[in-house]
């Protein structure tokens, strides 16, 4: 029985290599006849084989945007052989000789490689991409557009340098929020490049613009809140016995004297100076108004009043006509300090000064004098009066 089964074990183990070695033998007949294929088709083919590896060389880009100082790589992909390198404007952009091309200007041009008679080209354009707005200022509480210009490129971010003073979101869109005492810059990053914009922020101020406004006792002057969009603010007298104000900005004088008059707006306060004087109506004629040599003007002044004038020696008289005025200043006629015109009395006062202007006074004029820090108002009685003066401050 053992003899048996070993003769079985033989003869399974010799038919298993028979059939490697024919495997084996199949294997190496295939190899030689594809290598002898191979031999054949590069002996008869030449031609065909180098045209097939030609038309792999490409250009890794045919046209690129670049911005103003940006570098791009050029490479010719599919062959070995030396490739040179030219721009056709370097003004706009440059090329060295390993492909890299550097934007220097906005512009347009044409880079273009050459291998052996073989040429390849890229397009070049370049953009110099800046901040476009409506001024540079805005002022509290107001809001700006600002725009990206010079560029096709649509993905860039907004930053502000001081957010707290003046804030950007992702359209442009500026808005003051406070004051501050530097500029502050926009930013706008777009493929890596930072792109600025500086604004001035504008406290608001408070209209009329005058440093000093004066009123008569019951006249009213109205106040405007300027260089703010913000509407949502306050007004205040610090006397009101002297003059107050309304809501809606409009002054009334109620006593002689000064105030400050105030506005409250996002944590800032506007002030504005005001002095409230009295009036006394027709109780002075104006009936002459002469002009000689430049700069003398004479006044010839009527009291119709019960009680007695004094014109300080160097005070002065205004007339005023369509809201417009001019001074007459200076030393007077006589050689006192001052000059006292009584009741029923009429004088000459000589004004002198500088410069030259034409008014035009009639009986609608009203004038005024300063006397011991106060100014009084008078208004002429004399009608069908109408006079021309050739003089000013």
């Amino acid at each position: 029985m053992q003899k048996k089964s070993s003769c079985g074990i033989y003869s399974a183990c010799k038919r298993k290599r028979v059939s490697v070695m024919k495997k084996v033998k199949k294997l190496l007949f295939s190899t030689i006849i594809t290598l002898a294929l191979a031999i054949v088709c590069l002996n008869f083919f030449p031609a065909s084989a180098m045209s097939a590896q030609a038309a792999k060389a490409r250009i890794n880009k045919r046209s690129v945007v670049l911005l103003k100082g940006q570098k791009e790589k050029l490479r010719i992909k599919g062959t070995k052989k030396e490739v040179k390198w030219k721009s056709k404007n370097k003004s706009v952009a440059k090329v060295s000789k390993k492909g890299v091309v550097t934007a220097r200007r906005k512009g347009k041009t044409t880079i273009i490689a050459r291998v052996g008679k073989k040429t390849y080209k890229c397009k070049v354009t370049v953009e110099q991409p800046y901040i476009s707005g409506s001024g540079s200022e805005v002022g509290l509480g107001e809001t700006r557009q600002l725009f990206m210009c010079g560029t096709s490129y649509k993905n860039f971010t907004w930053e502000s340098s001081n957010p707290r003073a003046v804030t950007v979101d992702k359209n442009g869109i500026v808005t003051c929020e406070s004051i501050s005492i530097f500029p502050v810059t926009i930013y706008a990053y777009i493929r890596g490049r930072k792109i600025e914009k500086m604004l001035e922020t504008t406290e608001p101020y408070i209209s009329p613009s005058d440093s000093d406004i004066e009123i008569l006792v019951g006249e009213s002057l109205q106040f405007f809140m300027c260089g703010t969009s913000y509407k949502e603010f306050t007004w205040k007298s610090s006397h009101e016995k002297i003059a107050t104000i309304d809501q809606n900005g409009v002054v009334t004088g109620k006593k002689e004297g000064s105030t400050w008059i105030y506005a409250d707006i996002m944590g800032y306060t506007i002030s504005k100076y005001i002095r409230v004087y009295l009036s006394v109506e027709k109780e002075v004629t104006i009936s002459t108004i002469f002009v000689g040599r430049r700069g003398v003007a004479e006044i010839e002044v009527t009291n119709n009043g019960t009680e007695a004038l004094k014109f300080e020696r160097r005070g002065s008289v205004s007339g005023k006509y369509n809201h417009d005025s001019t001074h007459y200043s200076g030393s007077d006629k006589t050689d006192e300090g001052y000059v006292i015109v009584n009741p029923g009395e009429t004088k000459t006062l000589v004004y002198c000064n500088d410069g030259y202007s034409s008014y035009f006074y009639d009986a609608s004029s009203m004038f005024y004098f300063w006397h011991k820090n106060k100014r009084y108002y008078y208004y002429t009685s004399e009608s069908g009066y109408n006079s021309i003066g050739q003089f000013e401050e």
